[in-house]
């Protein structure tokens, strides 16, 4: 068995986030999904920009994407030559009724990671009680806070053979250093 240099932590820059969070919110009660822009070092991904695919068919359980609009955003991320490429996607899990999204992958989650690929999963439910400062749990590997009424959980996992995937260590730098929506200052 070859030894695999595999990444430890995803670093979620600020544009990143605020297409992911505003992506979810957009279609809240429905799934979104976008692709990841950025690239990999040695230990990490990251992962610059976002990009949320307008035309996925979306329903409260699934999203899936249009395999020709995804590869034609792929060859404009390619012809325009920036400095990064994608490398994975997002998508959200929406909370349904009193059943409260979490955000681990599913099954068909687990069966459409591409290896090499990174993945965001991003779990949106009613926030119940008061605003909660956005912190990342060393322990569970989550990010989490509010913003209004919302409650958000993200999650990052990287592919690194079919079926099989570890979850990422999340640096969001931008984030934590936000109050709650509806925090004042004391």
């Amino acid at each position: 068995m070859n030894n695999l240099q595999l990444p430890e932590r995803l670093v979620l820059k600020e544009p990143a986030f605020l297409e992911i969070v505003i992506g979810a919110v957009e279609v809240f009660h429905q799934e979104c999904f976008g692709l990841i822009l950025g690239y990999k070092t040695e230990h990490a991904i990251i992962v610059e920009n976002a990009q949320v695919v307008q035309s996925a068919r979306r329903t409260p359980f699934h999203v899936e994407p249009v395999a020709k609009r995804i590869k034609r955003i792929e060859n404009l991320v390619k012809s325009i030559r920036i400095e990064m490429e994608i490398i994975g996607d997002f998508h959200s899990h929406t909370q349904i009724g009193a059943d409260p999204a979490k955000p681990t992958p599913s099954g068909e989650d687990i069966a459409d990671m591409e290896p090499g690929n990174a993945y965001l999963i991003i779990a949106i439910n009613y926030l119940k009680g008061s605003p909660l400062i956005w912190t990342y749990s060393e322990k569970t590997k989550i990010l989490k806070g509010s913003i209004e009424n919302l409650l958000f959980e993200i999650s990052a996992y990287y592919c690194f053979r079919e079926n099989q995937y570890k979850k990422l260590e999340i640096k969001c730098p931008f984030v934590t250093a936000l109050e709650p929506y509806g925090h004042k200052e004391k």
